[in-house]
């Protein structure tokens, strides 16, 4: 990446003129920032992605593939508690 000198001066000033809080926050968002680049943009591997590396994914015996289509699981939804 090529900065404009120019651009370059005006970023410096602005850095500058921040304060030691200002200045920690900014550093510490950028370097969250580069790690989220460098793995990515941020996309990890999913949670099914991780069991399955573990080998826990399809682990439980007896269980539907999908929780959602239980009855029992969505007994009581939507309805008010007392």
């Amino acid at each position: 990446m090529v900065i404009d000198p120019n651009e370059f001066e005006e970023i410096a000033k602005r850095f500058d003129n921040m304060t030691p809080e200002e200045r920690e926050e900014l550093l510490d968002r950028l370097e969250e920032r580069r790690v989220v680049v460098e793995r990515g943009n941020g996309v990890g591997p999913s949670l099914f992605d991780a069991m399955n590396e573990r080998g826990m994914a399809g682990s439980i015996q007896n269980a539907p593939p999908d929780w959602s289509t239980n009855p029992k699981y969505l007994e009581g939804l939507g309805q008010d508690v007392e």
